[in-house]
């Protein structure tokens, strides 16, 4: 593979026109000899920058911007929807990490802490430290969207606490994830805007592979954030959280975030269904 893409780029350097080509022993330069062989080179590669141009399947570019448009539009709503439901506070003042403590003595599950870190939207569950992990802006806040955030991440714990299948394949796919994204992306600079199908072939091959195994975790995320949000939802009722109507807008926070994980997912699998039509048309 090497080789044949020394060779490529050789072929290329091969083609510029030299212009001591074009002068004899006396040192007398061929004017005309030489602008026509810098006239031959430029309608080489223009040639070449128009072959790679039409190969490229515009349709697809244009769903895959489509779907990162769509994206960012959902992050945005996401985002305002959150914010719209932290000025929302609940009746009975419950504050999000008093909230998340009650989902986890309701379900019986001991020994994971709910402790305060630092930034913004930096709300998680660790399950190596099995700790929730809430922002200062969530930790003591009393707001709808605080406490359905809360309820969420103490959704997680409970899905680990009960072993649940799913968390498990997720948690396995995850360890190869961080290393998948970077060949991915990297597969995706050479393949699709050099053009180097043939001289970088494995490397095609390597960024399908590896958005593969992306598109896979994502979409075995998606039931398990949709779980923990059910589960959210239903502790919250059963303990008396929240009331009926503020459930209902906890619902729609978590409905929103939810929806940025599929915005997330469609994008990652539009991406590799393009890397694997483009590559069947080459080959």
């Amino acid at each position: 593979m090497a080789l044949k893409f020394l060779s490529f780029m050789t072929m290329k350097a091969a083609s510029l026109t030299r212009i001591e080509d074009y002068v004899d022993s006396s040192g007398i330069l061929d004017v005309s000899g030489y602008m026509d062989s810098v006239a031959t080179d430029g309608a080489f590669y223009s040639k070449t920058s128009f072959d790679v141009l039409r190969e490229i399947d515009l349709r697809w570019y244009l769903i895959l911007i489509i779907t990162v448009l769509v994206s960012l539009v959902v992050q945005f709503v996401a985002k305002w929807i959150i914010n719209k439901y932290s000025f929302e506070f609940s009746k009975r003042m419950i504050s999000a990490n008093e909230a998340a403590k009650a989902m986890l003595t309701m379900s019986c599950v001991y020994g994971v802490n709910v402790v305060s870190v630092d930034g913004e939207l930096t709300d998680h569950y660790d399950s190596g430290a099995k700790e929730i992990r809430l922002s200062h802006k969530v930790y003591n806040n009393s707001s709808v969207s605080a406490v359905g955030i809360a309820c969420h991440e103490a959704g997680h714990a409970i899905q680990y606490a009960y072993s649940s299948p799913l968390i498990k394949l997720r948690s396995f796919v995850a360890g190869i994830c961080d290393v998948a994204w970077v060949l991915g992306a990297v597969s995706v600079v050479i393949t699709l805007f050099l053009g180097l199908y043939e001289e970088m072939y494995f490397f095609a091959v390597g960024g399908i592979v590896s958005y593969v195994a992306t598109s896979l975790f994502k979409l075995f995320t998606l039931p398990v954030e949709f779980d923990a949000s059910r589960r959210a939802l239903d502790l919250m009722k059963r303990a008396n959280i929240l009331e009926e109507n503020e459930i209902i807008l906890a619902r729609k926070v978590l409905s929103a975030c939810a929806l940025t994980y599929v915005a997330s997912t469609l994008t990652s699998i539009v991406l590799l269904f393009k890397m694997i039509v483009r590559k069947r048309k080459r080959y």
